[in-house]
C-alpha cells in the first residue's frame, strides 16, 4: 500500500487553500493511505506580504486534521541555504 506525498507552501493563497482542499479531497477518497506532506513556513526575514502569518495559521489547522505527517521547513532556512 502505497501513501501520497504533497510539497506546498503555506504562506500564499493557493499554497495554503488549495493543497489544503487537495488534501482534504485526497482523505476523503483514499481513508486508507497515509498522506504526508511536506510544507514550507513563512518567514518574516523573507517574505513580502503580510497575510503569510494569516495564510499559515488557518492553513495549519486543516493540515492537523487531514494529513498523517507533517514536515515543516522554514523558508528563512531554506533562503540562507540558497544564498551560501
Amino acid at each position: 500500500m502505497t501513501g501520497f506525498q504533497v510539497v506546498h507552501s503555506i504562506g500564499g493563497g493557493t499554497g495554503s487553500g488549495m493543497a489544503c482542499l487537495l488534501l482534504e479531497k485526497i482523505k476523503e477518497e483514499y481513508p486508507d493511505r497515509i498522506i504526508s506532506n511536506f510544507t514550507v513556513i513563512p518567514s518574516p526575514k523573507v517574505s513580502d506580504t503580510v497575510v503569510e502569518p494569516y495564510n499559515a495559521t488557518m492553513a495549519i489547522s486543516s493540515l492537523i486534521e487531514t494529513s498523517d505527517e507533517t514536515y515543516t521547513i522554514d523558508n528563512e532556512a531554506l533562503h540562507d541555504i540558497c544564498y551560501r
